[in-house]
């Protein structure tokens, strides 16, 4: 019996502790289910948000739009940032997305601005270690826009440019610059504008390392940028998408740019400009100017002004040098006897050897800079600049003061010697010093170039300006930064419709293409055959300028640059001026890529080498030496006549191994429908 109990307690004693294991187990499963469940509760969603046609992922970032279901850019927003944001979100606005990380915030919000759909992204740095970045996948679009550069390739894609502040530069003195002509605005095929808040610190790298990206970043650290507000940086940009890319440029252009008030001189569309630049350089005296311009006319030679470039003063900032230029007055009235206008070469340094330097020290109308070491003080700005002993400071173009002082000079200038207008160089913002103190603060530094550019307008319609950015207003040439004398992509030949096409796209259709046969330096002139293509190509853009001289060849050259310029003056001339009328009511360009015509032609949107003028006429020069044929696109939708031999093509085929003779240059002019 004892032995039976004990089996019955033993038993029991079992059951007890597997009813309170299972019981244990029991609760430990509903405490790990409840915690699941409070742990997903608390943890951060994993999200792909919805923006109307776009998709923003709080994940990774991932950035998608689509147009009509097909997705026309991709990106990556917030990088650096951690995979989730906080939990909680942002009070957001009608039509805005908002979401919060330790180190920053972002706001996207979308907007239906007919005939487009907008969505600006805007980040705002928490802490003090955080830069905004997002970047924006180049491809499988073809992108254009963004800055005049050395290399200057279409489409951008094709470019290499590190992570750099975005602000003018004089690229010629430096490859790391960027050029002097720019704007925050990019576009690409797939009918996608982007813009960037002009308050942003802006950095942009384009497809560096092949990384096949469009990236911004927002950085006032080692940088030019001042934080005049004292704040974090914000990184703030918007993107449009409209049908197609030509529908796009023209929203943008639209909206965030302008279209110019007025056209410039027409005297400098039709004939060409006359520079003693290329020719002689620094070594003019007035015998040389005058002999020059007896030369232009005893060879039969029009012309819409000469202009008398570099070295005219003793000190850089001050009057002629009345060793070399004994009688300015006479000379300028003896070139108006001859037919001549006469323009000066001007830039806003005053030398420090200069009493431009010295009157504009004691008025406080140079820029200044903090000074470093141990005790920093406010001292005139000293820079470099690239003329021999060029040691300057430089207008302040912030003070109303100096910028009138500065135009009395130059109006002075005028009254004394009868000169007609001015040719503006420089105005980038890599010459103003990295500490610089203006009579106004910039938060964007590029302001600089503009007031210099909106400074030069007011001086009439035959000015020019090397440096632009938001001037598209104003009625006046925007010249190329100087090309050197040879073929290639390196600021050569074969970088001129690829400038031209940018300044179009950037909003600026009055282009100069500066000297034919490039400038000459490091004694390489152009040799014949590398002149004669120059020219064909400048005589179906804007303005034509000459500096090298054609006589210095033979009389075939003579013969054939009068040819052009007749060319350019009966023919082009008339159609830039009818297009000039359409850039003022429209804000669309003159000069003109394919896909103008042909928005989703893939061959259109790639080519380099060809541009329209207007809707009407497409030009397919020879770019490459010892060459006399060439493949030449012609857009769908048309029929095209060869101007050449009256020949009618269908569009949307290429003309195989086209001949081009060295005297010729293939243009055609657009038919009816194909």
């Amino acid at each position: 019996m004892a032995g039976d109990d004990n089996n019955t307690v033993s038993q029991r004693n079992i059951r007890t502790r597997c009813l309170c294991i299972m019981a244990g187990i029991g609760v430990i499963a509903v405490i790990a289910t409840i915690a699941g469940l409070l742990a997903a509760f608390l943890a951060p969603k994993s999200t792909t948000v919805g923006i109307k046609n776009a998709e923003f992922s709080t994940d990774n970032g991932a950035f998608t739009l689509k147009h009509e279901g097909k997705v026309t850019l991709r990106g990556t927003l917030g990088l650096g940032l951690p995979p989730h944001p906080l939990p909680k979100e942002l009070q957001c606005g009608p039509g805005e997305q908002c979401y919060k990380w330790s180190m920053a915030t972002v706001v996207i919000k979308a907007e239906e601005i007919e005939p487009a759909e907008c969505y600006t992204i805007s980040w705002e740095a928490l802490v003090d270690n955080y830069e905004p970045m997002d970047c924006l996948d180049l491809s499988p679009a073809h992108w254009y826009g963004g800055a005049e550069m050395y290399y200057q390739g279409w489409p951008i894609e094709t470019w290499n440019k590190s992570m750099t502040f975005y602000l003018s530069g004089d690229m010629y003195q430096s490859l790391e610059e960027w050029g002097s002509v720019m704007e925050r605005y990019w576009v690409n095929s797939e009918g996608v504008g982007v813009t960037v808040a002009e308050t942003v610190p802006l950095h942009v790298s384009v497809n560096y390392m092949n990384d096949g990206k469009l990236c911004f970043r927002a950085a006032y650290k080692d940088s030019p940028y001042q934080n005049v507000n004292n704040v974090r940086p914000k990184l703030e940009y918007t993107i449009c998408q409209a049908r197609d890319v030509k529908a796009s440029q023209q929203f943008m252009m639209n909206r965030f740019y302008g279209k110019p008030r007025g056209k410039p001189d027409e005297r400098m569309i039709q004939s060409p400009i006359w520079s003693t630049w290329a020719q002689f350089h620094r070594n003019i005296t007035q015998d040389i100017i005058l002999q020059f311009a007896d030369d232009i006319k005893r060879y039969g030679f029009s012309n819409s002004q000469l202009e008398i470039d570099d070295d005219w003063s003793v000190y850089y900032g001050d009057d002629f040098d009345n060793v070399r230029f004994p009688n300015p007055r006479q000379m300028v009235d003896e070139l108006k006897n001859k037919g001549f206008r006469v323009t000066l070469w001007i830039h806003p340094f005053a030398n420090f050897d200069s009493d431009m330097f010295r009157e504009g020290l004691e008025k406080s109308y140079l820029a200044a800079m903090i000074s470093g070491g141990c005790c920093s003080a406010t001292v005139p700005a000293i820079i470099r600049w690239w003329v021999p002993n060029g040691v300057a400071s430089i207008v302040d173009m912030t003070n109303p003061a100096a910028t009138t002082w500065f135009k009395e000079r130059l109006r002075k200038m005028q009254r004394n010697y009868g000169i007609d207008s001015f040719k503006f160089d420089a105005g980038e913002v890599n010459y103003l010093p990295s500490n610089f103190v203006l009579s106004r603060p910039l938060e964007n530094n590029n302001e600089y170039t503009t007031l210099y550019a909106e400074f030069a307008a007011e001086f009439g319609p035959m000015i020019e300006v090397r440096a632009a950015y938001k001037n598209q207003e104003i009625p006046a040439f925007v010249r190329m930064m100087d090309k050197d004398s040879h073929w290639g992509y390196d600021k050569g030949l074969k970088t001129l419709i690829p400038t031209a096409l940018t300044f179009s796209i950037l909003g600026y259709p009055y282009i100069l293409p500066d000297m034919i046969g490039g400038n000459g330096y490091d004694g390489v002139y152009p040799d014949r055959e590398l002149f004669i293509r120059w020219l064909e190509v400048t005589a179906f853009l804007p303005c034509m300028q000459f500096s090298i001289v054609p006589w210095q060849y033979d009389q075939e050259v003579v013969d054939l640059t009068l040819r052009y310029i007749e060319l350019h003056e009966t023919t082009v001339t008339p159609l830039i001026l009818r297009y000039a009328d359409e850039a003022v009511a429209t804000g669309d360009p003159i000069i003109r890529p394919l896909w103008w015509i042909a928005p989703r032609d893939e061959t259109s949107l790639t080519i380099d080498s060809e541009f329209l003028i207007g809707d009407e006429m497409l030009v397919a020069p020879i770019l490459d030496q010892g060459t006399t044929a060439r493949n030449v696109y012609l857009p769908p939708g048309y029929r095209w006549r060869d101007e050449k031999t009256n020949e009618i093509h269908d569009g949307g085929q290429t003309l195989q191994d086209y001949q081009i003779p060295l005297t010729e240059i293939a243009y055609f002019t657009r038919q009816d429908a194909a």
